[in-house]
């Protein structure tokens, strides 16, 4: 079986196949279906870095619409707890605001009377 490794930059030719961390830039050479083969094996989803999945049977389109949706659910999450917290604060610096006296010291000492 052929063994998946993902390069950063691809040779100008080669007569093999040559996978590349961005996938569009892959060359497919003779052992083209071997490497199919090793992806399919490798999972549904294969992510040869973060911002790439390649998928390669239904299951894993099932997969990658899951984790779409928990994305999804993640971010609204997410703006939910950043709006509570943002509130929150401004409650805590309502609450400073009135406790909080300016001070100022005494710019001249006054004379005691005697």
């Amino acid at each position: 079986m052929t063994s998946l490794s993902f390069e950063d930059n691809a040779p100008p030719t080669s007569a093999q196949t040559v996978l590349t961390s961005e996938f569009d830039q892959c060359i497919w050479g003779a052992d083209a279906r071997e490497v199919w083969r090793a992806l399919a094996a490798a999972g549904p989803v294969v992510r040869p870095n973060p911002g790439i999945a390649v998928v390669t049977s239904t299951a894993g389109v099932e997969q990658v619409l899951h984790m779409q949706d928990e994305i999804a659910r993640m971010q609204r999450r997410l703006e939910r707890f950043e709006r509570e917290m943002r509130n929150a604060i401004k409650e805590v610096e309502r609450q400073y605001k009135r406790e909080l006296v300016v001070w100022k010291p005494p710019t001249e000492l006054t004379p005691r009377r005697r």
